[in-house]
């Protein structure tokens, strides 16, 4: 018996799963069109195989195995996955770099292996499956170094760092970085854009191991090299980072001068979200200023945005700002209702850091209205949150708040011992400050 033809192979699949001609052409398709190629009468596109594909819950390569494969088809599967990911399909995503990568390895095309791996890796990863990863990513970096492809190493080398950044493995994240920087600084990669994510990026890891001054380095490199582009974007968003840098420094004032740069030319392209984060970041530091009603100004226009754009993720971070100022106001009704807002919504996220600062505020205002066990629950749970998400400065605040507490219920012991920490965590962020 010969092999199944392709309208078979559709049929055969349709019917396992009890599905009608209709159901499987949904939206995107018609009835007709299916009836066509269940009779081999019509050739379906790749992109609406691939569509068929994953309502049949197969491999795209399932169907592709009936007509010789070629190297176009690869590129116009990457070029299809890629469209995937850009619309968070992640599954419809792999599927086609499974495949792409599938017809590489049959026609030997080393080159085309080396990009569909590039490309499964990134789908792999957003998908959550990460235990491939990392080798899929190695074995393509040996075949373009194999093909001496600098530009495709330098790209390779480059989505590594992100997946080693994004896994919070920050200085293998600046070692890979660095390794792709020098290849492009010989002047043997001439793509600007890639240069400069891969500047930003590297100030975002050197941030993260507490590297600040190299940080700050790698951001006004990528500031210098956006001005030269005129790309207005990247300007901002390095002016952005230089903000949120130079807020965590405790140098305010700079901190203040880059955020507002930021906002201005993020305000001129209508980048709402960025936009909402910036007057965010603004209102805090205009607080940390003791500036309060700059702050509220701020705070009130970043959640107007945020409730225009229904971002729920960051309205928690507002919200949590909100209840701060209303703190410092006296008005503790008002600052607990804020509290309550924020908590509800990151209920739906995992965010042990902003969880922890809202407790550390509940903490605060049960304190203040002398509810102490609240005030000890919340400013204790708040601690542990601190803790699990390396927060130094926040524990090492929140650990001074716990011997103000004990120092008012007349514990001296406690009060003492977590004063000694906060102060032990101080010095330790003020030594790694001097070193940086």
């Amino acid at each position: 018996m010969g092999k199944m033809t392709l309208g078979k192979k559709i049929r055969q699949a349709r019917k396992e799963l009890g599905l009608t001609q209709q159901q499987l052409a949904g939206k995107n398709l018609t009835k007709g069109f299916i009836s066509l190629l269940e009779l081999d009468k019509a050739k379906p596109s790749l992109e609406s195989l691939s569509i068929i594909a994953s309502r049949l819950n197969k491999p795209l390569s399932y169907f592709l195995e009936e007509t010789p494969s070629t190297r176009l088809e690869i590129d116009v599967l990457n070029t299809l996955g890629r469209g995937y990911l850009k619309q968070k399909k992640y599954d419809d995503a792999v599927r086609c770099f499974e495949s792409a990568l599938s017809i590489a390895e049959k026609l030997e095309d080393r080159l085309r292996q080396a990009a569909a791996m590039r490309w499964l890796a990134i789908g792999y990863f957003y998908q959550g499956n990460t235990d491939r990863v990392l080798d899929l990513l190695r074995r393509s970096l040996e075949l373009f170094k194999a093909a001496n492809q600098k530009e495709e190493i330098v790209r390779t080398l480059f989505e590594t760092g992100a997946v080693y950044q994004q896994m919070g493995r920050y200085n293998q994240a600046v070692d890979t970085y660095l390794d792709a920087l020098e290849l492009v600084e010989r002047a043997e990669v001439a793509d600007q854009l890639l240069q400069l994510r891969l500047l930003a990026n590297l100030a975002k890891s050197y941030w993260k191991t507490g590297r600040t001054q190299e940080a700050i380095e790698y951001y006004q490199r990528a500031l210098e090299l956006a001005e030269k582009a005129s790309d207005f974007y990247a300007m901002a968003s390095a002016y952005m980072g230089l903000g949120r840098l130079y807020h965590e420094r405790g140098e305010l004032d700079k901190a203040l001068e880059y955020s507002s740069r930021a906002l201005e030319l993020f305000e001129a392209r209508d980048s709402t979200h960025l936009v909402a984060d910036l007057h965010n970041n603004i209102g805090v530091i205009y607080a940390d200023q003791e500036e309060w009603d700059k702050a509220l100004e701020h705070y009130q226009r970043s959640l107007e945005l945020r409730q225009r754009t229904d971002d729920t993720t960051r309205q928690a971070y507002t919200y949590t700002e909100m209840a701060r100022f209303h703190l410092h106001q006296g008005q503790l009704d008002k600052a607990r209702e804020y509290c309550e807002r924020s908590l509800e919504l990151l209920s739906r996220q995992d965010d042990p850091a902003e969880r922890g600062r809202v407790y550390m505020l509940l903490g605060l205002i049960h304190r203040a209205q002398q509810e102490w066990d609240q005030a000890l629950s919340y400013l204790e749970k708040s601690a542990e949150l601190f803790k699990t998400a390396n927060m130094q400065q926040e524990l090492a605040n929140v650990y001074s708040e716990l011997g103000f507490f004990f120092r008012e219920r007349g514990d001296l012991e406690k009060a003492n011992t977590y004063f000694a920490r906060s102060v032990e965590l101080y010095r330790s962020l003020g030594a790694e400050k001097r070193k940086g």
